[in-house]
């Protein structure tokens, strides 16, 4: 149970602070953290005229199933992406290829539901123009074939699925605007009760929608937003409305509290949040990044605690690494987990 107010938090901060990672999803389930989602996708063109950037991801999340009171299912990625970019003028593109590994075990069966190699070619563009306006846009190709003979549900054939991203923003002195497309891998798999296996599927879900933020004093900020959600499986679409309340004190500026609410209207569903985060440097070459969340769903009845901690080195000129470390607990009628870690390496070429 991830939701679309920690996706708007997330949001805010790149709106507000910098362009970290493309637009992230707004979803409920475990499966689609917008953390998560952001974290596999690729990283935007760096700001060198000429760039190379590596990046490895490693992503576990283990599925609780209350009606069994039980774990279903452990989800494992693994990922390499090698990036190129270049500046052209107010433009900004870049391209790469990535390859990885999809894996999925039964912890009732102690196998595997599925095994699957995972293949990407990616585009990218980011336009910046004056008084305020930019957008961005990504297109991939992901293909998606059997890893040996070990799972239990195969794909037999090669499986291609087109996903993609396109977001318009304007900041104004006051206030901004931001609308966003997303089509996205859905990694929720289909539970069937005949074979208590969560069942291979591999479709693309699509989110579009808005966010619009107020400056209303020195310090503090309210974003309203709503996002249609249209699932790649049998789960009906919905529309997922935010609100959320952040402030920065003046006696304090690296803390930055916020307050959210969501509602999910095909659910039912009313999510509350408390989000802090804090930001500093340890050195001029490394900066740092803590990030903690406290999250209730009534539907679930389940309280959600996850914790972010991100590093960034500047170690020669236009040479950096990262490091991004989260993890979740959930508790209450559902009790899902997840870790993810995600380490880059940016090279100047030009």
């Amino acid at each position: 149970m991830y939701t679309a107010l920690f996706f708007l938090h997330r949001l805010l901060a790149v709106v507000l602070l910098a362009i970290i990672v493309w637009p992230q999803s707004a979803q409920a389930d475990s499966a689609t953290n917008p953390l998560s989602y952001a974290l596999r996708q690729s990283a935007p063109p760096a700001s060198t005229a000429l760039s190379l950037q590596l990046r490895q991801l490693w992503l576990e999340e283990t599925e609780y199933l209350p009606e069994l009171g039980q774990d279903l299912y452990r989800w494992q990625e693994r990922s390499s992406q090698l990036q190129l970019g270049t500046s052209l003028a107010q433009h900004r593109i870049g391209a790469g290829l990535e390859q990885g590994t999809i894996e999925q075990k039964s912890l009732l069966f102690g196998d595997n539901d599925f095994s699957l190699n995972q293949r990407a070619a990616f585009v990218q563009w980011q336009y910046e123009a004056a008084k305020g306006f930019n957008a961005s846009a990504e297109l991939r190709c992901e293909r998606f074939t059997d890893r040996g003979d070990s799972g239990f549900y195969r794909l037999n054939n090669t499986r291609d699925l087109w996903t993609g991203t396109a977001r318009l923003h304007y900041q104004g002195t006051v206030n901004w605007l931001s609308l966003s497309y997303q089509r996205q891998r859905d990694p929720e798999p289909v539970y069937n009760i005949a074979t208590e296996r969560a069942e291979l599927h591999l479709g693309a879900q699509q989110l579009s929608g808005l966010l619009a933020g107020w400056l209303l004093r020195p310090g503090w900020h309210l974003t309203l937003g709503a996002y249609y959600e249209d699932y790649a499986t049998d789960r009906p679409d919905q529309i997922n409305s935010l609100m959320q309340l952040s402030h920065q004190p003046v006696w304090l500026p690296r803390l930055e509290a916020a307050v959210g609410l969501g509602y999910f209207d095909e659910e039912q569903e009313t999510i509350v949040n408390l989000t802090l985060k804090y930001s500093g440097q340890l050195s001029r070459q490394l900066r740092w990044q803590l990030e903690y969340q406290l999250e209730y769903s009534d539907l679930e009845r389940s309280w959600l605690n996850e914790g972010l901690v991100e590093l960034r080195w500047n170690l020669w000129r236009e040479l950096s690494a990262s490091c991004s470390l989260a993890a979740s607990n959930e508790n209450g009628d559902d009790q899902d987990q997840s870790l993810i870690v995600l380490a880059g390496l940016e090279i100047p070429l030009l």
